[in-house]
C-alpha cells in the first residue's frame, strides 16, 4: 500500500466540502473585512445610480406635473348628471359648494376636466411606484411632489363643485342643457 503524502486542501476543495452559511436573521454584526466580498465598492455605486435614478423619477414626474397645471383650462362649461338627465353649467361663477353635488357627467365638454384628474392619478401611481432604497431624501422628495399633485387634484374637484353651486340656480329645463355644446 503507498501513502500519499498530505497537503492541505485547496480553497476551492474546502468551500465545496464546506459552502458558507447562509446569513442568519439574527446576525446583526456587519461583516468582518474578511468576509466583505470583492465587488463592494461596485454595489455601494450601484446603490448610489439607483438612488439618483429615484430622485431624477420624481424629478421628472414633479416636471409633467407642473406641465400639466401649467396647460389646463376650465371648459367654459361643465355637464352634470342630475335625476336621470344631463345639466349644463357656466363655468364663469364660483363659490364654495354648500351641498352635495351631483356626479360630474361624462361628455365631450367635460372630457378635458377627466382627462385632467386621470393625468393627477397616474402620476400619483408613478410616484408611488418610485423605490426609497431606505433614502429619508427620496421618501421627503416623493412626499412632497404626492403633496402638491393631491392638493391640485382637490383644488379642481373644489373648481368643479363650485361651479355645480353657483350654477345651479341657472339651470333651466329648456332644450340646450344634454350635454351639447352652447355657442
Amino acid at each position: 500500500m503507498q501513502i500519499m503524502p498530505l497537503r492541505p486542501p485547496t480553497p476551492l476543495v474546502l468551500k465545496a466540502q464546506f459552502p458558507e452559511a447562509p446569513p442568519r436573521p439574527n446576525d446583526t454584526h456587519p461583516p468582518l473585512p474578511t468576509e466583505q466580498s470583492l465587488d463592494e465598492p461596485s454595489r455601494e455605486s450601484n446603490e448610489v445610480d439607483l438612488v439618483q435614478k429615484s430622485l431624477d423619477t420624481i424629478e421628472t414626474i414633479q416636471k409633467r406635473f407642473e406641465g400639466l397645471k401649467t396647460t389646463f383650462a376650465w371648459p367654459s362649461h361643465l355637464d352634470f348628471e342630475l335625476d336621470g338627465e344631463v345639466v349644463s353649467v357656466s363655468t364663469n361663477g364660483s363659490s364654495e359648494p354648500k351641498l352635495t353635488p351631483p356626479k360630474l357627467a361624462y361628455t365631450n365638454r367635460n372630457t378635458p376636466l377627466h382627462a385632467y384628474n386621470e393625468a393627477l392619478n397616474r402620476l400619483l401611481v408613478q410616484l408611488d411606484a418610485v423605490e426609497s432604497w431606505g433614502e429619508l431624501e427620496i421618501r421627503e422628495r416623493r412626499k412632497c411632489v404626492v403633496s402638491m399633485v393631491e392638493a391640485e387634484a382637490a383644488r379642481v374637484e373644489r373648481g368643479w363643485k363650485a361651479m355645480w353651486e353657483a350654477g345651479k340656480d341657472d339651470i333651466q329645463d329648456d332644450e340646450g342643457y344634454g350635454g351639447e355644446e352652447q355657442q
